[in-house]
């Protein structure tokens, strides 16, 4: 593991001294602020995944009927139901 310098040590030391000055020294409303961050993370990725899931199965669909793609996909997919 890397040593840290004194730079990188004083600048979180600054980090946390900013962290201060804003206020969140209140330790219930940093653990809201952080349980609320956490669960709108969640439903972003939760989104982000379905969109990005439903791109590919559209995708999937409308490759499928191209003549060479096409025979790859249904190669692959023959591969993988073990037909």
């Amino acid at each position: 593991m890397a040593e840290k310098t004194k730079s990188e040590y004083e600048k979180i030391g600054r980090m946390l001294v900013s962290i201060g000055e804003l206020g969140y020294t209140d330790m219930k409303r940093l653990y809201r602020l952080e349980f609320f961050k956490g669960i709108v993370r969640g439903l972003g990725i939760t989104i982000g995944a379905t969109i990005v899931f439903s791109m590919l199965v559209v995708a999937y669909d409308t490759l499928a009927g191209t003549p060479i793609i096409g025979d790859f996909i249904n190669y692959v997919e023959d591969v993988f139901t073990g037909v």
